[in-house]
């Protein structure tokens, strides 16, 4: 289906213990994928949407 959009919502309240090198991580991907939205990252987990 062209020009389709999909909405998703994620979040997962873990420890995280390297917070920038997920946040350049998921940069990346998101960035070489085309996504667009907000992803949150904190030491206490991460939300997605």
């Amino acid at each position: 289906m062209a020009n389709s959009i999909l909405n998703i919502s994620v979040y997962n309240f873990v420890r995280i213990d390297n917070a920038e090198q997920l946040r350049l991580d998921c940069l990346y991907h998101a960035q070489q994928q085309q996504l667009k939205g907000t992803i949150l990252i904190a030491e206490e987990g991460i939300n997605i949407f």
